[in-house]
């Protein structure tokens, strides 16, 4: 005797007991079960978790800061290499796309010229991406700026970051590129496994 159980937040679902072997019955019931996991699974996920990031009180970010960004989150506390960018903007597993670090020069796609606390940055293509997020470090304090890559560059200046005084505009330490991943939720795996066994129990049933 068995009971199979498929949890979701706030929510469960039990197939009924069965003795014994499974018969084709008994496993299109537990499928049916599975896809109605998936489908409410599907329905919760998709946000982002919220990130631990500590908001220093000034200056705060704008997106004319970097342009060709349409959003940004900032002024944050520390050093972004060092500390987990999940929730920013909604994403989870921001990873390194680029990164020239220093006030200038070029790392993998990316080009920073000017220095100091103004200047340019550019790349030499997106490659089929579909979020990118840049973040520019100084002092101690960093922001982040949603792209949009419609365009492959523009300026960038430091207002959007504290010296270790708190005032804005200390030297770029370094201009880092983050690539959203575009994984299959948890729940449309769940999903296409069980449209697979559906399939093929139907296939044997014919």
């Amino acid at each position: 005797m068995f009971a199979a159980r498929l949890s979701v937040p706030g929510r469960s679902i039990v197939t009924p007991e069965a003795p014994g072997p499974l018969h084709e019955d008994d496993s299109m019931r537990m499928l049916k079960a599975v896809l109605t996991s998936a489908v409410i699974a599907l329905g919760l996920g998709g946000a982002g978790a919220a990130n631990a990031l500590t908001l220093l009180p000034g200056p705060g970010c704008d997106i004319g800061q970097l342009t060709t960004s349409t959003a940004c989150a900032g002024t944050f506390a520390g050093n972004d290499a060092n500390q987990s960018l999940d929730g920013l903007f909604g994403v989870d597993g921001w990873t390194e796309l680029a990164k020239v670090d220093s006030d200038s020069g070029t790392g993998g796609i990316l080009t920073v010229t000017g220095g100091g606390t103004s200047g340019s940055w550019s790349v030499s293509g997106w490659d089929g991406l579909t979020r990118v997020m840049a973040v520019l470090k100084g002092g101690p304090s960093f922001s982040a700026y949603l792209l949009d890559l419609g365009s492959t560059g523009g300026s960038w200046t430091t207002a959007g970051l504290a010296r270790g005084n708190g005032q804005a505009g200390p030297g770029l330490s370094h201009f880092t590129l983050y690539a959203a991943p575009i994984p299959l939720p948890a729940g449309g795996v769940l999903l296409l496994t069980a449209l697979g066994g559906l399939a093929l129990a139907r296939r044997r049933k014919a």
